[in-house]
């Protein structure tokens, strides 16, 4: 895996976090909890940042601080930047602290007054960023075509997270072959699809043998999601060095399609990928638990991040082994529901 990928993060009075720790696997990071308690504002806060410092040259300038304000507020979507500083009473900062591997580490700060700029403080800049992918819960590439010029000449109420995807689908596709891992990630994508995504005029395709071109919007929300990644791969976006957050892929995709899911996220991570997958699914946690367990023969770095509410405050528990997390809800809603079932069974 890279060196450049992220370590770690602590947040502190930022938006629903009091004051947190939590420390990420090199490849995947399953992130599972209740509404409410942060899962997506985690992965927003490391990808405001990483996007910001991926496409900045003078990372330490002025010019940094402003764009990671305007990057919280566009992918957020407060009404000003302060508004991201925890609810209490009286005037708080709010810190976002991250580490990555390769010892690179940046701090950043602002007040609830705050709304142009952060306080900042970036040690040992790395000469590269990784690429920062997210995929959102509603999938983009059914609407290339016209978003870009929408988003650019108005103002429509869509986090900068979609406007950022639609960019990355709309780039040409990759020179040269592909590499191994790449081509058998793309063969076990295009198998789900039963055809190839194609592009033309910034519009996307599903071509399949004997039935031709359908267009994405004909196509069930659950294969989009697939053409995303396989388009992403395909033009280069999604290699080596990259991290994907991807927020509830489960999302309007049938439980049979879970085991590609998870094949799709041991090749991504055997590319060089740093996954963060935050999820509500039983089927897609214990398909990835039974992989850490049992399957995981290439030594993949993998942490389950379990996250909940103890006494009106977010808490974060985090273990190799599914089995090993003590607080998971998705697994207490099964147990509740079958013992729910039991009693009305015997008591019919």
């Amino acid at each position: 895996m890279p060196n450049n990928i992220v370590k770690s993060i602590h947040l502190k009075d930022f938006t629903v976090f009091q004051e947190n720790d939590l420390s990420f696997a090199k490849s995947i990071n399953v992130i599972s909890g209740e509404n409410g308690v942060g899962k997506t504002h985690l992965m927003k806060a490391l990808y405001s940042v990483g996007s910001c410092l991926q496409k900045t040259e003078e990372s330490t300038s002025k010019r940094l601080e402003e764009e990671l304000a305007t990057k919280f507020v566009n992918v957020f979507r407060p009404d000003q930047l302060g508004r991201l500083v925890k609810r209490k009473a009286g005037r708080h900062n709010a810190n976002v602290q991250i580490q990555w591997y390769s010892e690179s580490s940046l701090s950043l700060s602002f007040a609830t007054s705050s709304s142009k700029k952060v306080n900042l403080e970036l040690h040992k800049p790395q000469e590269k960023w990784p690429t920062m992918v997210f995929i959102p819960v509603k999938e983009m590439i059914s609407a290339t075509e016209n978003f870009t010029g929408l988003y650019e000449t108005y103002h429509i109420a869509f986090e900068e997270t979609y406007y950022d995807l639609n960019k990355q689908l709309l780039l040409p596709l990759k020179r040269g072959p592909f590499e191994q891992n790449q081509k058998e990630l793309l063969k076990i994508l295009e198998k789900a699809l039963s055809g190839k995504i194609v592009q033309e005029n910034n519009k996307f395709y599903l071509k399949q043998t004997g039935i031709g071109k359908l267009e994405m919007g004909l196509l069930a929300e659950g294969y989009r999601k697939i053409s995303t990644i396989v388009q992403l791969i395909a033009n280069g976006t999604i290699q080596e060095n990259t991290i994907l957050f991807w927020d509830e892929p489960e999302s309007n995709i049938n439980p049979k399609m879970i085991p590609v899911l998870t094949k799709l996220f041991v090749q991504l991570a055997k590319l060089g990928v740093q996954l963060f997958i935050s999820t509500h699914s039983y089927f897609l946690m214990q398909e990835l638990g039974l992989f850490a367990e049992y399957e995981n023969h290439d030594k993949l770095d993998i942490q389950f991040v379990s996250m909940f509410l103890e006494e009106d405050e977010v808490k974060i528990e985090t273990a190799d082994q599914l089995k090993d997390l003590q607080h998971n809800v998705i697994e207490e809603e099964f147990q509740r529901l079958y013992t729910h079932e039991q009693e009305l069974f015997f008591n019919d």
